[in-house]
């Protein structure tokens, strides 16, 4: 036992110490004291940084590789789209063919030269014929034009008209016409004497 003496100042000691019954207690003791209060401080950065380390070294990597699997496509997935790819391409193709040929009938009958149709084929049937109207539009009075001067050049010259040359006169420039030629045809089938003149 404690001599008597002693007892007042082990009551005074004792009244200052600090009895720490739960957790709450406990962290308001550690925060008043700023000693405590930074040891406590520097355990929690300490451990912090020792899991924010140990996630880089162990969870990060094999989060990182997960998230590269992801992205990789197994495969099938991968010839699926090859095969998609192509049979887009074989559809645009098949499309662009079937437009090409409507074009091709098309130009004919305006009368268009083929060997520009590929330029105005469109991939529906009124963008192809918008092609061809703007084309016609642009080339058909050109060359009317262009035929005109020609003929001015070689001076105007009647072709004669199929049946009026029975038993007439034909030229050599107007053979070289269509129409002249025509008529030459059709003197012969009908047995009519023709006369060339130079």
């Amino acid at each position: 036992m404690l001599p008597e003496e002693s007892r007042e100042a082990f009551k005074a000691d004792i009244a200052k110490a600090v009895f720490v019954s739960t957790k709450e207690d406990a962290e308001r003791f550690v925060e008043s004291n700023p000693l405590l209060k930074a040891i406590n401080q520097a355990d929690r950065d300490r451990r912090l940084s020792d899991a924010e380390k140990k996630w880089r070294e162990e969870t990060l990597p094999k989060l990182l590789e997960a998230e590269k699997e992801k992205g990789k496509k197994s495969p099938l997935e991968l010839q699926v789209e090859q095969l998609l790819k192509e049979n887009e391409a074989a559809k645009r193709e098949a499309l662009i063919e079937r437009q090409k040929n409507r074009a091709i009938a098309k130009a004919n009958e305006i009368g268009v030269p083929i060997g520009l149709i590929d330029k105005f084929v469109g991939t529906t049937d009124e963008e192809t014929d918008e092609g061809l109207r703007i084309l016609s539009e642009a080339l058909l009075p050109w060359r009317d034009g262009a035929v005109k001067k020609e003929l001015e050049k070689l001076g105007s010259q009647r072709a004669p008209v199929g049946g009026s040359v029975a038993g007439g006169v034909i030229t050599r420039e107007s053979l070289q016409t269509p129409e002249g030629r025509r008529a030459m045809l059709e003197a012969a089938k009908s047995g009519a004497q023709l006369q060339i003149q130079e």
